[in-house]
Order: C-alpha cells, then structure tokens, then sequence
C-alpha cells in the first residue's frame, strides 16, 4: 500500500445559511422546480450531435410528469444541455420523459425514470446515445403487473442530438434478452458502457441488484445480476446477450441474500487486451475477517473482456481483505459503493478507484465513524494488480479538512468520476464527499476533492477543493445542498466530466439534488436540485465563468 499526500486548495466556507438566490451565471433548464424532484442526482457525458463538444445529460427522477390534469409525482425527467464553443448553452436544451411523443413506455408514478444515464455510440453511427435506467418501472407480463421490475430507455444521436426515433425499451422480457422480470429486481439500477467485445460498437451493462433468483436449493433475497447487451448497426441488440451474477459459471464466490451484485458498474480496458473490462460493486457483500463475519464489508468484481464479449477466466475478486491491499474489510465499510475506471498513471492501463464511503478509522481520534475511504488499484497488462495500491482519505497528508461524523458521517468516495481535468494526458480522479461547509448544524452541504493524475499514480500537486462556497461558483452552500454527494439518495451518480468547451481538457458537472432554488421571496422547493458545472482552463479547473443551473421556478420567466 502506498498513502499519498498533496497540497489541496481549500475555499472559504460559509459560516451563516444563506438564501439561494438568482445570478448571471445561473441558467434555467426546461421544467419547473418542484420539492423533491433530485434534478442533478445523475449525470452522463456524451456527444449526442456530434459537434466535437461534450453534451450533459441530467436525471431528475423524482420529477412530476403532468398527463393532462394528472399530475404523476416521480415519473421521472432528463434534461440535457448541449456544449458548444463557448460552454454549455440554453438554446435548444431538451427534457425528456416516457410520455414525450415517440419515448418507448408511458409515465407512471415513481417510475423514477432518468435515476442512472450512460452514453456510447451503440450503433456506430458517429453519434453519442444515451441509455436511460427507470429501475422502478412496472412491467406486465401475462395480464401481471410486476412493479419495480426496471427498465432502460434508449434514445439515439443525430446532427441535431438526442431523438426519440429508432428508441429502444429494453426489459428483462424483452425477445431474446436472458432472464424475465420480476417485481422489485430495479433493472436500470446502474449502467456503463464499453466496447466489451462482439463487435466495434458500443455495449451496455445494466445492473439489476435486487434481482432474486435461486441458489443452491434456496431463493435467495437481492443477490443481484448484471446484463450486457451488445450494440450493433442497428443499436443495442439482445443477441448473444450476457447475464452474469456471483453464480455465473467461472465467477468467483457466492451468491447469497443481499448482496446487491451491479448496484454500481464502470467500464475500461484495465488490462489482458484490447477490449473494455466490467467492474461490478457488491456493496453489501459480507465478509469474514479474523474469522469474525462482517455484515456488507462489500467487495468488487473485475470481469475481463475478449474477442466473443466478457469472459469469466481470470475474473477478479477484490475486498479490503485481498492479499496487498493495505486495509481490512469491517462491517458496513460498504467498500464498492462507487466505482470509477481511468488511466491515473504508473501505466498504460486503466486503473480502478473504489468508493468505501462508510470506512471508520477506530483508534485515532473519537468521532470517525462512515469518514469514508477511496482504494485506488492500478491496471497492468495482466490485469489490475494489488502492488502500488494506494488509499485516500480526508486524513491523507495534503488533504484539506479532516475526517469527522459527529453530526453526519462525511462518507469521502460516496460518489467518483474521472475525467482529463487538466494538461497532462492522464485521468483525474473526483472524489464526492458529504462535507460539512458552515457551522456544526448546518450538514450536509457536500464538496468534491479533485486528485490529480500522474506517471506514478494519484498525487497532491495542485489539487482542489470545489463546494458551492468556492470563489466563482454560483450558488450558496446551504443545509442540505448535497453538492457531489449521494446523501439521501442511495444510489446515484452526481458527478461526471466532460469537454463542454471552452478549453482543450475536460470540464466538471456536479449534481446538486438537494438545493432549494428560490424565486426571489424565500419561498423554496426543498430537494427540486440543480447541478454546477466548473469549466477548465488553463490547464485546471476555475470558478470563473461556472454555471448553476435548474428547472423554472414557479413565479419567474423562463
């Protein structure tokens, strides 16, 4: 194990709450502000135009979606924002929803449509589509209606972006797809996508973790499984689809009662060829240390892609118990929470880090229970590998503040992206955690470290520290904000990055599903969301020119 430090930019904190209020640099997307709508609790990155600029897609589960005079709470909306030269603009942005003319499926209450998103060119037609998770969608086989069953919508790119024709709605009944729905198997939970093998399109896998299925005798409560559909010319194709579980043949370990196998995904080539690999997060995977069982310890699978699509020789492994790895697996560490895949450095392969956001650090000061921890393990021509391993923590040398949970556990590594943040050549790595920005009282604000990649790996040099309390940021950090933290919501992903313009390198995106946008009377529409979006620029991320932005507020203009 190796415990890197660096020198980490720390902004000035608000001390006082503060009342969010309009600025020049906060934009509005279509939609209107609502109490618990969560704009901002997922985000994807993809060039759905294919203008050479990245476009942000954003998942506003909880949104309310009028049919008529009904009014349907937590259908579910994304919005999407194009880039361009200057930075993401307001002209032509997009709110999609399955009762917008052309969308497969129809709107229903707490579908939760838009609660995972990811991006690939899945028919290689130059342009960037968007997979949409609606884990809570009801599904109706044999005159049965199996809720929470889960599905994933798919919309295609095109010279003028996202469009609802040649649309995919893939269900575990769909014709040809392996497997059948179920009530509450939340299929769509997560999603990523890589060229796996098959083909050179894109493939997508889709997480399914509260899928229940029988094991050896026994029907076994959410051990969870995973689905990879292959892409093709005509988009992603149930032929020759994969269904993997910790049952699968060739898989290593166990299935067993709530392991929520897939309830996080990320997708590259971490070595042994060409092709992308899958790193599946069991969070909840118990464990035995000094032979003492520990309740969701949690672990992550790396499964290896080849010539015919994933295969399941030399699947990994990997717990805070693996041999080289420099911690211990404890119960409730929940180590495969987030998951994040990118070449950090010390090689030519990509690397995984590994969200552990409920990690205690018992013995060196009181007060540091669910601090959280962030694993880094390093890929290699035969695959990721324990040597180099290294640990981040807000009590890693460098690192600004300190781990604390006296009020609320801080939960560092609950949500991860990478992305090229600077001029280098190598991935950053983002690392969302649930900061409190103000007074004792005032939680849960949030914040996201940004470490920097570099030929040995992660390092300190130059690294920030973003929160709505940064110096250009619009917004305020207020109660409850969750700026780059999953809080409440328990499987999201708040954070991504992508060129939206502007620079050569890539920009920040940042979900704020808990910000109570304001109409100017301090009237405010508790978690309707927002999402920050810091740019780059000479050669690092800079407050200047960062946008805020969120659905209309009743009472203003659009």
């Amino acid at each position: 194990m190796r415990i890197s430090s660096f020198g980490c930019v720390l902004t000035a904190a608000a001390t006082a709450l503060t009342v969010w209020m309009p600025t020049a640099e906060a934009a509005e997307v279509k939609g209107v502000a609502r109490s618990g709508e969560w704009l901002g609790n997922s985000t994807a990155a993809g060039d759905f135009d294919g203008d050479g600029f990245a476009d942000l897609a954003v998942g506003v589960p909880g949104d309310a979606v009028r049919r008529g005079t009904e009014q349907l709470p937590g259908a579910g909306a994304v919005n999407v924002v194009y880039g361009s030269a200057n930075r993401l603009k307001v002209a032509g942005d997009q709110r999609w929803t399955q009762d917008r003319a052309g969308v497969r499926g129809a709107a229903e209450g707490r579908d939760q449509f838009g609660a995972a998103l990811a991006a690939g060119d899945f028919d290689r037609d130059g342009f960037d589509d968007l997979a949409i998770g609606v884990p809570y969608e009801a599904v109706t086989r044999s005159g049965e209606r199996r809720v929470a069953a889960g599905a994933v919508n798919v919309l295609f790119g095109s010279p003028t972006g996202l469009r609802a024709a040649r649309g995919h709605l893939i269900t575990q009944d769909s014709p040809g797809l392996r497997g059948r729905s179920e009530a509450n198997d939340q299929f769509g939970t997560a999603l990523a996508v890589g060229d796996f093998g098959r083909g050179p399109a894109a493939d997508l896998a889709i997480g399914a973790p509260s899928e229940d299925f029988p094991s050896h005798g026994e029907r076994l409560n959410s051990p969870g499984l995973v689905h990879v559909v292959h892409g093709s010319a005509t988009g992603l194709s149930a032929a020759g689809d994969q269904v993997w579980s910790q049952d699968s043949r060739g898989i290593r370990g166990r299935a067993e009662p709530f392991d929520e196998f897939g309830v996080a995904l990320a997708a590259a080539n971490l070595g042994r060829g060409g092709r992308a690999d899958l790193a599946v997060g069991v969070p909840l995977e118990s464990l035995r240390t000094d032979g003492e069982r520990q309740q969701y310890a949690g672990s992550v699978h790396a499964i290896y892609g080849s010539r015919t699509g994933l295969d399941a020789a030399g699947d990994q492994v990997w717990t805070q118990n693996t041999v080289g790895i420099g911690e211990a697996a404890y119960g409730y560490d929940q180590f495969g929470k987030a998951l994040a895949a990118a070449n950090f450095g010390n090689g030519p392969r990509a690397d995984l880090a590994v969200g552990v956001p409920n990690e205690d650090f018992p013995g060196q000061r009181p007060n540091t229970f669910d601090a959280g921890v962030v694993q880094v393990v390093f890929g290699s021509g035969q695959g990721l590998r324990a040597r180099d391993d290294q640990v981040w923590s807000q009590d890693s040398p460098g690192i600004a503040g300190e781990a604390e949970s006296e009020f609320r556990p801080e939960a560092f590594g609950n949500a991860l992206a990478a992305g090229r943040l600077d001029d280098d050549g190598l991935a950053d790595l983002v690392v969302g955690v649930c900061e409190d920005q103000a007074t004792e009282f005032d939680l849960v604000r949030g914040a996201a470290h940004v470490i920097r990649g570099s030929p040995t790996g992660l390092h300190a040099n130059h690294d920030q520290l973003w929160s709505q309390a940064s110096p250009g940021v619009p917004g305020a950090a207020e109660y409850g904000d969750e700026f780059a933290c999953t809080g409440s919501l328990l499987w999201s992903t708040p954070l991504t990055a992508g060129n939206f313009g502007r620079g050569r390198t890539a920009d920040l995106a940042v979900g704020v599903a808990g910000e109570n946008p304001s109409d100017g009377s301090f009237v405010h529409r508790g978690d309707a969301g927002a999402f920050n979006v810091i740019y780059a620029a000479g050669g690092e991320l800079q407050g200047a020119k960062a946008q805020l932005w969120h659905q209309r507020v009743p009472g203003t203009a659009r």
